[in-house]
């Protein structure tokens, strides 16, 4: 499993992720947005549902997509970056 670093440290996954994949870290983050969003942190991680694709893993509190997926979209619709 290869993952990418972000600005807050936390490993991003490959597309490819089941439960027994899951970094520790993220275990540490909050289990609700809106929790997430009280602390100022841009990340939280409910190990008990994966997204829409099945992917357990962390999400963003802007659009509470996971960034597995973010990257499969963004791979698929490359003009709509915004550059």
């Amino acid at each position: 499993m290869t993952f990418q670093r972000v600005a807050t440290s936390i490993p991003v996954p490959s597309p490819v992720m089941s439960r027994d994949d899951i970094p520790p870290t993220w275990l540490s983050l909050p289990k609700k947005r809106r929790d997430a969003a009280a602390k100022g942190l841009p990340w939280y991680f409910d190990p008990t549902r994966p997204c829409v694709h099945g992917h357990f893993s962390i999400r963003r509190i802007d659009r509470s997509s996971c960034p597995a997926c973010e990257k499969r979209r963004f791979m698929r619709h490359p003009k709509s970056r915004n550059d």
